[in-house]
């Protein structure tokens, strides 16, 4: 072979539009990541209060969980 051969600029062009479009799409899942982490949902139900102060919506255990009522 006859001594080094030179990479095209387009074929650098290519590379660094390949390794950006990776950068950018590590970076939204890792920002989506956070968002779920920073924003935990409850998965649990909370328990009825006996209080009738209380403003909260439960489930009505004597009609088998259909009707909702307002304590």
């Amino acid at each position: 072979m006859k001594g080094k051969r030179r990479i095209k600029r387009t074929t650098l062009l290519i590379i660094g539009v390949v390794l950006l479009w990776g950068a950018v799409a590590i970076w939204n899942e890792v920002t989506k990541i956070e968002k779920g982490v920073s924003t935990p949902r409850s998965t649990s139900a909370s328990q009825p209060s006996n209080n009738p102060k209380s403003n909260q919506t439960s489930i009505n255990p004597v009609t088998n969980g259909n009707k909702l009522s307002i304590k």
